[in-house]
């Protein structure tokens, strides 16, 4: 059975992109464009993976993302938040929440697939993060919208 990763983003486009990317990893891509819909799809689908964006209407990012973690089928599945958003309000948020696996778009696809590929598969991440934000810096020098231009 292929792993399942649901994309829940209110712009069908992203989930479009990341679906056709991961088509030739044989991952099952679920798309969901309003945050009642992933939150459905979360709870009785199962994936593998959420990817979710965090500004969209009626529910937040936040909020959905809360109430992944509080309900007992879903609390266990990994979250990556794609936001396009780097203000100081959204950062001071998600570090409250406890967010780790942050990235903003555009964001670069390849890094994006590596990041999905090595939770699929249960490997370790042993990649720095900006301590602030959690986003991951994956090169030897990376830009974190929080930090600037940080090196490992």
């Amino acid at each position: 059975m292929p792993d399942k990763v649901l994309v829940i983003d209110d712009d069908p486009g992203v989930g479009e992109m990341i679906k056709d990317f991961l088509e030739f990893d044989k991952v099952e891509v679920m798309l969901s464009t309003t945050p009642e819909d992933g939150l459905f799809s979360a709870r009785y689908k199962m994936p593998s993976l959420i990817l979710l964006d965090l500004f969209m209407p009626n529910i937040s990012g936040f909020e959905l993302y809360k109430k992944l973690k509080n309900d007992d089928r879903t609390k266990d599945i990994p979250i990556i938040i794609i936001t396009g958003h780097t203000d100081s309000q959204t950062l001071a948020m998600m570090n409250d929440l406890g967010i780790k696996g942050v990235f903003y778009k555009p964001f670069q696809f390849r890094h994006l697939r590596k990041k999905i590929m090595s939770i699929l598969q249960g490997e370790q991440d042993n990649k720095s993060a900006c301590k602030r934000c959690g986003a991951e810096l994956e090169d030897d020098w990376d830009y974190c919208p929080y930090d600037g231009w940080r090196r490992k």
